[in-house]
Order: C-alpha cells, then sequence, then structure tokens
C-alpha cells in the first residue's frame, strides 16, 4: 500500500500478489452491465438537469406572461374608469354596445373630440342660417311659434 506524507510517496506494505486468471465470460458481462448502469445513472442525471432548467425557464415564463396581463389588466381598468368618470356613464356588459356604437355616430359625423364637436355646430348654424336665407328668398316666412305642450327646462 502507498501513502503520501505530504512531500513524497512512500511503500507502507507492498501489495499481495495474486495469481491473473483469465477474463470469463462471466465477469466480461457483470463489467458490462455495470459500466452501462453508471452510464445511465450519468444519462438520468443530465436528463434530470436539462428537466429542471426547462422546468424553470417555463415557470419563469408563465410568471412573466402572468405579471404583463395584470399590468396590461390594471391599465385598461384605469382607462375604462377615466373614461367613465369623464362621461358620467357606467359601462356595463349591455351598455358598452350602445355606447360605442353612439360614439361611432359621433365620428361618423364629423366630430371627433373637442375641436370637432365645435366645428360640427359651427356646420349646423351655417346650415341653419343658409336655409333660413333661402326660404327667405323665396318669401316664405318662418311660421309662428306655437307654445309647446310642455315646458322646456331652463338651460343650466
Amino acid at each position: 500500500m502507498r501513502e503520501w506524507d505530504g512531500k513524497r510517496w512512500s511503500v507502507r506494505k507492498d501489495a499481495e500478489k495474486t495469481e491473473a486468471k483469465p477474463v470469463t465470460r462471466s465477469f466480461l458481462a457483470m463489467l458490462l452491465r455495470n459500466t452501462h448502469k453508471t452510464e445511465q445513472a450519468d444519462i438520468d442525471a443530465l436528463v434530470e438537469a436539462k428537466d429542471t432548467l426547462r422546468r424553470e425557464q417555463y415557470d419563469k415564463r408563465v410568471a412573466d406572461e402572468v405579471a404583463r396581463r395584470s399590468r396590461d389588466y390594471e391599465e385598461l381598468k384605469q382607462s375604462i374608469e377615466k373614461f367613465e368618470t369623464a362621461a358620467g356613464v357606467k359601462l356595463e356588459s349591455w351598455t358598452a354596445g350602445d355606447i360605442g356604437a353612439a360614439y361611432a355616430v359621433w365620428k361618423a359625423l364629423g366630430a371627433g373630440l373637442y375641436g370637432g364637436a365645435f366645428s360640427l355646430a359651427d356646420q349646423h348654424e351655417a346650415a341653419a342660417k343658409r336655409i333660413r336665407d333661402e326660404l327667405g328668398a323665396l318669401g316664405i316666412e318662418p311660421p309662428e311659434q306655437r307654445a309647446l305642450p310642455f315646458k322646456r327646462k331652463a338651460a343650466s
């Protein structure tokens, strides 16, 4: 038996010499089986490490997607709350389509946003003035104002 003392190798006791035997079929089969077991264990360890890495990557992608969708949901929720506050309406599933359709009509009329509403009002006033002028040119006077069957609310 050899031993390292920190500086050099020394022989403590010589190994016992045994007689060499020829390699038998059973010894060779046992050697190959054990080698296969060792290789299979190494392969299993590598596969397990790869599966663990894939699971971690998948879990990270899922967590990132959940965070992104949660952020998108919060942004959408805030946008809806701002719209509801500004419009003075509450979007419910049964009214959202009607509100959207009303906006589509408003937009189709060319109103758009703030400036568009003033532009639309100006167009209507100009059209009303032109109609009155044309009627006046034809000698058609406006009808007398009739009393309405209900009282108008005062503009507030």
